[in-house]
């Protein structure tokens, strides 16, 4: 694994990091504070922490393992922001008003806390996403959602839908002490591609279509 650190001229309380694969190794951990920026595109790092106003976007990492993952905490506070597009995590948390986007990669565990938001369009969550406070909401993006409430692993329902670009999800939900996980979802329905291609269709012709 490669770890490299740039320092912005001119602004002494931000560093940029750069996490790339090489090698075996498995960095402990990180915490980005104030300014600082994030790009990791593999390797494997036990905790991972955003503060402050700090950005981390994660492309890729190790894959999935029975009891392991590419990070293993991933943890959002304050008012950071997180991107994960791929690789995988084992927990993953907000807290705070943190912002958590996600569209694609593999999650086991996620859970929001305080007043933190998530929008998810895309990936996977291999267990539950649990809600703590009714501050928190997760922001679905697909299509063709459909509830069971007293269905996933813990009863607590479960949710199936389609992502964008047609990749069928399925999601455990998890109650987390008075709050339920599903008052916290905030739906966006997105036309399915098919639909979306026959709108498209129809604007074309009637752009096309000659004046008399």
């Amino acid at each position: 694994m490669i770890v490299s650190c740039f320092f912005v001229a001119g602004c002494v309380d931000r560093q940029n990091w750069k996490i790339r694969p090489k090698g075996p190794e498995r960095l402990h951990g990180l915490d980005l504070v104030s300014n600082d920026t994030l790009l990791m595109t593999g390797g494997e790092i036990n905790g991972l922490n955003t503060y402050n106003t700090s950005a981390a976007t994660i492309l890729g990492t190790i894959p999935m393992e029975p009891m392991d993952a590419g990070i293993r905490w991933l943890d959002a506070y304050d008012s950071s922001t997180i991107n994960f597009s791929g690789g995988s995590v084992w927990t993953f948390e907000g807290y705070g008003s943190s912002t958590i986007n996600i569209d694609g990669g593999v999650i086991r565990y996620l859970d929001m806390k305080e007043s933190s938001i998530a929008h998810l369009s895309g990936g996977q969550i291999q267990s539950d996403i649990g809600i703590w406070d009714d501050t928190s909401y997760v922001h679905i993006y697909g299509y063709g959602f459909d509830y069971n409430s007293s269905g996933g692993i813990y009863g607590d329902g479960l949710l199936t839908g389609y992502w964008l670009g047609d990749e069928a999800f399925s999601i455990s939900l998890s109650n987390r002490e008075d709050v339920i996980t599903y008052d916290q979802l905030v739906f966006h329905i997105i036309p399915e591609p098919a639909a979306f291609m026959f709108f498209s269709l129809g604007g074309l012709l009637l752009r096309m279509r000659p004046y008399k």
